[in-house]
């Protein structure tokens, strides 16, 4: 897991000295001026301290997964995937079905950047699944996420709420945006989806 306070401190200096500082892959829209800029952004909690808007972390079952990960780290902890020939895709686990997104090679090793948990995937499927900051799949609704998070970055079409850890205006993609977490709900407005991208 990497320091943010040491991501913060870099991009806050670069843009004192006017440079470009990236850590990670971009979704392709938006400016590097404009990332940086809201890379250092930061939000204080009721003690004054730092901290980010999001973190990138889900909750399946009691197991805590950090994105990016290792895919050989899923792999090991159980997580299976449907098709042994794709990298990315559905992966499964004690009935439980995931969807690993943006999976991309460094060596000979596979880093997962994101993730998608919903509940039509894992019909008659007991499980829990949740954000590191409580919003948890069919108990959590739109009022319980915007309490947790704030009034969302952006409405896409069909009422998913996503937020995004470099301000709105990198949201050019639900599926394929970096540094977002993003929720769906039913008829009820009760969380049924989640996903992370870092």
């Amino acid at each position: 897991m990497y320091n943010r306070s040491l991501r913060y401190m870099a991009a806050s200096a670069a843009l004192i000295l006017g440079t470009s500082v990236f850590t990670g892959c971009s979704s392709g829209s938006g400016s590097p001026s404009g990332r940086l800029y809201n890379a250092a952004v930061e939000m204080t909690n009721e003690s004054g301290e730092t901290v980010a808007k999001l973190d990138y972390t889900v909750i399946i079952n009691g197991e805590e997964m950090i994105f990016p990960v290792d895919l050989d780290q899923l792999k090991a902890s159980g997580w299976t995937p449907e098709n042994a020939d794709e990298v990315s895709g559905f992966y499964t686990k004690d009935g439980v079905r995931i969807l690993l997104r943006n999976c991309q090679k460094s060596d000979d090793k596979y880093k997962v950047n994101g993730i998608s948990v919903r509940s039509r995937n894992n019909d008659g499927v007991q499980f829990t699944a949740s954000t590191s900051k409580g919003v948890e799949i069919n108990v959590s609704t739109k009022e319980d996420v915007v309490n947790i998070y704030g009034e969302p970055d952006k409405e896409w079409d069909y009422g998913e709420y996503f937020y995004y850890e470099f301000g709105p205006e990198q949201a050019s993609d639900r599926d394929l945006d970096r540094n977002a977490v993003g929720f769906e709900f039913n008829d009820n407005g009760v969380v049924n989806s989640i996903f992370v991208m870092r």
